[in-house]
């Protein structure tokens, strides 16, 4: 439930960062790349490809685009460039994805 609740307030976050300053892509895909995490979490929504949970999967790929955005259009600090790494692992770890599942593959 409250994986739930914070899939709402994320959904409200994208929808404030696209009024208040639709240039910023990088922030809009992070914040939709941590809705799909909460979805996930949630249990509301869950579709397998392969054994691996598909909305870890585009979480992963939405963190992975923000992070070309930041380091190519963005003046992106190195703060920002190594979370939105981390958060890219995450996504990757929650997706299933991991150095024990690609030996298996």
């Amino acid at each position: 439930m409250l994986a739930l609740l914070g899939a709402v307030m994320f959904l409200i976050a994208a929808i404030v960062i696209l009024v208040h300053d639709p240039i910023q892509l990088n922030d809009f895909l992070k914040v939709i790349g941590f809705l799909l995490l909460a979805l996930q979490l949630s249990g509301v929504w869950t579709y397998s490809l392969r054994r691996f949970e598909a909305l870890g999967l585009v979480a992963a790929l939405l963190f992975l685009i923000a992070l070309v955005l930041e380091v190519t259009r963005y003046p992106a600090l190195t703060d920002t460039v190594l979370t939105t790494i981390g958060f890219i692992f995450v996504a990757l770890f929650m997706a299933g994805i991991g150095p024990r599942t690609l030996r298996r593959v």
